[in-house]
């Protein structure tokens, strides 16, 4: 019995070890994945509010109105 004990703490330690090893290797890169997600939504929203701004100013949502355009899209 003494052995099985020794055998099953052996097991569980080595994965454990290689858990812990496996989220060193990969937590750096997710991290990384996170923030690079974070920045191009975030830009992604900046561009939008920029972009419906400039199609407000040249007047292209009354245009679409007046042709049907914008009741096609809805």
């Amino acid at each position: 019995m003494l052995k099985f004990n020794q055998i099953f703490q052996d097991l569980v330690f080595k994965k454990l070890e290689q858990l812990y090893q496996f989220i060193m290797e990969s937590g750096p890169k997710i991290a990384l994945a996170i923030v690079i997600l974070l920045i191009g939504w975030i830009s992604a929203v900046i561009l939008k509010k920029i972009v419906s701004k400039l199609l407000k100013a040249l007047g292209l949502d009354v245009i679409s109105e007046k042709s049907g355009f914008k009741h096609f899209l809805e």
